[in-house]
Protein backbone atom coordinates (compact mmCIF):
# COMPACT_ATOMS: atom_id res chain seq x y z
CA UNK A 1 0.00 0.00 0.00
CA UNK A 2 2.94 2.75 0.84
CA UNK A 3 4.70 1.74 -2.67
CA UNK A 4 1.62 2.09 -4.07
CA UNK A 5 0.99 5.12 -2.67
CA UNK A 6 4.59 6.54 -3.20
CA UNK A 7 3.90 5.54 -7.07
CA UNK A 8 1.15 7.41 -7.39
CA UNK A 9 2.35 10.41 -5.35
CA UNK A 10 5.41 10.89 -7.67
CA UNK A 11 2.97 10.42 -11.47
CA UNK A 12 1.21 13.18 -9.71
CA UNK A 13 4.08 15.53 -9.07
CA UNK A 14 5.25 14.65 -12.43
CA UNK A 15 1.81 15.61 -13.79
CA UNK A 16 1.80 18.48 -11.58
CA UNK A 17 5.13 19.63 -13.33
CA UNK A 18 3.74 19.27 -16.66
CA UNK A 19 0.63 21.72 -15.84
CA UNK A 20 2.97 24.01 -14.32
CA UNK A 21 5.10 24.49 -17.49
CA UNK A 22 1.74 24.68 -19.42
CA UNK A 23 0.18 27.27 -17.13
CA UNK A 24 4.08 29.54 -17.18
CA UNK A 25 4.25 28.97 -21.15
CA UNK A 26 0.44 30.00 -21.72
CA UNK A 27 1.11 33.58 -19.42
CA UNK A 28 3.69 34.51 -21.92
CA UNK A 29 0.63 34.31 -24.64
CA UNK A 30 0.78 37.94 -26.46
CA UNK A 31 4.19 39.14 -25.34
CA UNK A 32 7.97 38.38 -26.63
CA UNK A 33 8.74 35.79 -24.82
CA UNK A 34 12.15 33.23 -24.64
CA UNK A 35 12.53 29.65 -23.63
CA UNK A 36 15.40 27.67 -23.78
CA UNK A 37 16.37 24.58 -23.21
CA UNK A 38 19.86 23.85 -21.76
CA UNK A 39 22.31 20.68 -21.03
CA UNK A 40 25.10 21.30 -19.10
CA UNK A 41 27.95 19.26 -18.82
CA UNK A 42 31.14 18.79 -16.01
CA UNK A 43 34.28 17.62 -17.38
CA UNK A 44 33.57 13.76 -15.20
CA UNK A 45 30.12 13.53 -16.83
CA UNK A 46 27.52 15.20 -14.52
CA UNK A 47 25.58 18.19 -14.78
CA UNK A 48 22.53 19.52 -15.10
CA UNK A 49 19.30 19.69 -16.98
CA UNK A 50 17.31 23.28 -16.91
CA UNK A 51 14.69 24.94 -19.19
CA UNK A 52 14.28 28.72 -18.66
CA UNK A 53 10.95 30.84 -19.20
CA UNK A 54 11.20 34.59 -19.56
CA UNK A 55 9.47 37.36 -20.86
CA UNK A 56 9.95 41.05 -20.32
CA UNK A 57 10.25 42.37 -16.93
CA UNK A 58 7.42 44.46 -17.53
CA UNK A 59 5.03 41.34 -18.11
CA UNK A 60 6.16 39.12 -15.29
CA UNK A 61 3.86 38.23 -12.56
CA UNK A 62 5.94 37.80 -9.49
CA UNK A 63 3.76 35.91 -7.80
CA UNK A 64 4.24 32.80 -10.01
CA UNK A 65 6.89 30.97 -7.23
CA UNK A 66 4.51 31.64 -4.81
CA UNK A 67 1.79 29.58 -6.18
CA UNK A 68 4.23 26.62 -7.67
CA UNK A 69 4.70 23.78 -4.55
CA UNK A 70 8.27 22.28 -3.99
CA UNK A 71 8.33 19.30 -5.74
CA UNK A 72 12.14 18.90 -4.63
CA UNK A 73 11.80 16.03 -2.48
CA UNK A 74 9.33 13.78 -4.88
CA UNK A 75 10.99 14.34 -8.05
CA UNK A 76 14.40 16.24 -7.79
CA UNK A 77 13.20 19.38 -9.80
CA UNK A 78 13.65 23.04 -8.68
CA UNK A 79 12.71 26.27 -9.24
CA UNK A 80 14.40 29.57 -8.74
CA UNK A 81 14.00 33.02 -9.75
CA UNK A 82 15.57 34.45 -12.94
CA UNK A 83 16.25 38.25 -14.18
CA UNK A 84 18.68 38.93 -16.53
CA UNK A 85 18.50 41.65 -19.64
CA UNK A 86 15.61 43.00 -19.13
CA UNK A 87 13.41 39.76 -18.92
CA UNK A 88 12.57 37.68 -16.07
CA UNK A 89 10.90 34.97 -15.23
CA UNK A 90 11.46 30.89 -13.88
CA UNK A 91 14.69 28.65 -14.41
CA UNK A 92 13.21 25.06 -13.71
CA UNK A 93 16.81 22.60 -13.13
CA UNK A 94 17.49 18.89 -12.48
CA UNK A 95 20.77 17.35 -11.89
CA UNK A 96 22.22 14.15 -13.38
CA UNK A 97 25.36 12.39 -12.27
CA UNK A 98 26.23 10.46 -15.37
CA UNK A 99 26.39 9.83 -18.89
CA UNK A 100 24.91 6.39 -18.55
CA UNK A 101 21.50 8.12 -16.35
CA UNK A 102 21.25 9.94 -19.96
CA UNK A 103 21.81 6.91 -22.42
CA UNK A 104 19.36 4.88 -20.29
CA UNK A 105 15.32 5.36 -20.01
CA UNK A 106 14.27 8.21 -21.53
CA UNK A 107 12.11 9.49 -18.34
CA UNK A 108 15.22 9.20 -16.79
CA UNK A 109 17.49 11.69 -18.82
CA UNK A 110 14.90 14.16 -18.52
CA UNK A 111 12.81 15.78 -16.36
CA UNK A 112 10.54 17.24 -19.32
CA UNK A 113 10.06 13.45 -20.70
CA UNK A 114 8.11 12.66 -17.53
CA UNK A 115 6.28 16.14 -17.68
CA UNK A 116 5.27 15.31 -21.19
CA UNK A 117 5.15 11.88 -21.72
CA UNK A 118 6.69 10.76 -25.31
CA UNK A 119 10.22 10.95 -24.28
CA UNK A 120 10.48 14.15 -26.69
CA UNK A 121 14.16 14.46 -25.72
CA UNK A 122 16.63 11.86 -25.96
CA UNK A 123 20.96 11.36 -25.39
CA UNK A 124 23.69 9.20 -26.81
CA UNK A 125 26.28 10.45 -25.01
CA UNK A 126 30.16 8.64 -24.88
CA UNK A 127 33.80 9.12 -23.61
CA UNK A 128 36.66 8.91 -26.51
CA UNK A 129 39.68 8.11 -25.01
CA UNK A 130 42.92 10.06 -25.74
CA UNK A 131 46.86 9.67 -24.51
CA UNK A 132 45.99 12.97 -21.28
CA UNK A 133 42.67 13.95 -22.68
CA UNK A 134 39.24 12.52 -23.65
CA UNK A 135 36.64 13.69 -26.15
CA UNK A 136 32.89 13.91 -24.98
CA UNK A 137 30.68 13.23 -27.54
CA UNK A 138 26.87 14.58 -27.27
CA UNK A 139 24.41 13.28 -29.47
CA UNK A 140 20.97 14.70 -28.53
CA UNK A 141 17.78 14.18 -30.66
CA UNK A 142 14.45 16.11 -29.90
CA UNK A 143 11.32 15.79 -31.64
CA UNK A 144 8.26 17.68 -29.98
CA UNK A 145 5.90 15.78 -32.56
CA UNK A 146 6.06 12.27 -30.48
CA UNK A 147 4.70 14.12 -27.33
CA UNK A 148 0.76 14.72 -27.79
CA UNK A 149 0.55 17.19 -24.98
CA UNK A 150 3.77 19.14 -25.66
CA UNK A 151 3.25 19.30 -29.56
CA UNK A 152 -0.61 20.96 -28.44
CA UNK A 153 1.27 23.34 -26.48
CA UNK A 154 3.78 24.49 -28.80
CA UNK A 155 0.22 24.78 -31.56
CA UNK A 156 -1.45 26.81 -29.35
CA UNK A 157 1.37 29.45 -27.68
CA UNK A 158 3.73 29.66 -31.34
CA UNK A 159 2.50 33.12 -31.74
CA UNK A 160 3.97 33.73 -28.01
CA UNK A 161 6.87 32.25 -27.31
CA UNK A 162 9.47 33.90 -30.37
CA UNK A 163 12.58 33.25 -29.40
CA UNK A 164 12.61 29.03 -28.45
CA UNK A 165 16.83 27.65 -28.25
CA UNK A 166 18.53 24.07 -27.08
CA UNK A 167 21.86 24.95 -25.38
CA UNK A 168 24.76 22.40 -25.08
CA UNK A 169 27.44 23.80 -22.14
CA UNK A 170 29.97 21.31 -22.30
CA UNK A 171 33.78 21.27 -20.69
CA UNK A 172 37.23 21.88 -21.89
CA UNK A 173 37.25 22.84 -25.76
CA UNK A 174 34.64 22.66 -27.82
CA UNK A 175 36.03 20.40 -31.51
CA UNK A 176 32.91 19.78 -33.51
CA UNK A 177 29.74 20.76 -33.53
CA UNK A 178 26.51 21.30 -35.91
CA UNK A 179 25.01 24.10 -34.32
CA UNK A 180 26.28 28.03 -33.29
CA UNK A 181 29.02 28.39 -31.13
CA UNK A 182 28.05 30.89 -28.92
CA UNK A 183 31.14 30.71 -26.72
CA UNK A 184 34.33 28.58 -26.07
CA UNK A 185 32.12 26.22 -24.28
CA UNK A 186 28.10 27.02 -25.28
CA UNK A 187 26.05 25.56 -28.30
CA UNK A 188 23.03 26.62 -29.16
CA UNK A 189 20.58 25.60 -31.83
CA UNK A 190 17.07 27.06 -32.78
CA UNK A 191 14.17 24.88 -31.84
CA UNK A 192 12.26 23.51 -35.02
CA UNK A 193 9.32 22.56 -32.81
CA UNK A 194 7.72 21.33 -37.05
CA UNK A 195 10.41 18.49 -37.20
CA UNK A 196 12.81 16.12 -35.72
CA UNK A 197 16.74 17.69 -34.62
CA UNK A 198 19.68 16.16 -33.75
CA UNK A 199 22.01 17.88 -32.09
CA UNK A 200 25.94 17.12 -32.21
CA UNK A 201 28.66 18.58 -30.68
CA UNK A 202 32.33 17.19 -29.31
CA UNK A 203 34.58 18.66 -26.47
CA UNK A 204 37.76 17.46 -25.51
CA UNK A 205 38.54 17.73 -21.70
CA UNK A 206 41.72 16.56 -19.41
CA UNK A 207 41.08 13.37 -18.58
CA UNK A 208 41.09 13.40 -14.81
CA UNK A 209 40.98 9.80 -13.90
CA UNK A 210 44.08 8.98 -15.81
CA UNK A 211 45.91 11.84 -14.05
CA UNK A 212 44.99 11.12 -10.70
CA UNK A 213 45.58 7.55 -11.90
CA UNK A 214 49.25 8.66 -12.81
CA UNK A 215 50.06 10.80 -10.06
CA UNK A 216 49.21 8.55 -7.29
CA UNK A 217 51.35 5.97 -8.89
CA UNK A 218 54.47 8.52 -9.73
CA UNK A 219 53.97 9.64 -6.04
CA UNK A 220 53.56 5.79 -4.92
CA UNK A 221 56.98 4.77 -6.11
CA UNK A 222 58.79 8.01 -5.31
CA UNK A 223 57.63 7.24 -1.63
CA UNK A 224 58.85 4.00 -2.25
CA UNK A 225 62.11 4.68 -3.76
CA UNK A 226 62.90 7.30 -1.12
CA UNK A 227 61.84 4.81 1.57
CA UNK A 228 64.01 2.21 0.18
CA UNK A 229 67.29 4.21 -0.25
CA UNK A 230 68.37 4.25 3.37
CA UNK A 231 67.41 0.71 4.08
CA UNK A 232 69.32 -1.23 1.14
CA UNK A 233 72.45 1.44 2.10
CA UNK A 234 72.64 0.26 5.45
CA UNK A 235 72.17 -3.16 3.93
CA UNK A 236 74.91 -1.89 1.83
CA UNK A 237 77.49 -0.63 4.09
CA UNK A 238 76.79 -3.91 6.82
CA UNK A 239 78.24 -6.33 4.20
CA UNK A 240 81.03 -4.15 2.84
CA UNK A 241 83.08 -3.77 6.66
CA UNK A 242 85.43 -6.14 6.96
CA UNK A 243 85.04 -8.30 10.36
CA UNK A 244 87.86 -8.06 13.02
CA UNK A 245 90.29 -10.06 12.40
CA UNK A 246 90.36 -13.14 14.41
CA UNK A 247 94.57 -14.43 15.23
CA UNK A 248 95.04 -18.07 14.68
CA UNK A 249 98.76 -18.49 15.83
CA UNK A 250 99.01 -19.80 19.44
CA UNK A 251 100.90 -18.50 22.27
CA UNK A 252 104.86 -20.00 22.50
CA UNK A 253 105.26 -22.87 25.10
CA UNK A 254 107.62 -22.32 27.65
Amino acid sequence: MTAAWSKFRRQASWASLGAMVCSLVLTACGVKAQASITTRFNSMGGGQNSLLLTVPVEAYSGDILDRLPNLALLTGVEFHDFREGGQQGVRISQTFYGLRQLNGNPEAAHFLNRAFPGSFIRYHTSWRPNWFTRDLHVEMTVDAASSAGLAKIIASTTAGVLDTSIVLELPGEVISHNGTQLSEQTIVWPWRSDQPQTLLATARVVSWPLVWSLGFNVSAGLAALLTGRPVSSRRASGRSQPGRPVSTSRPPRR
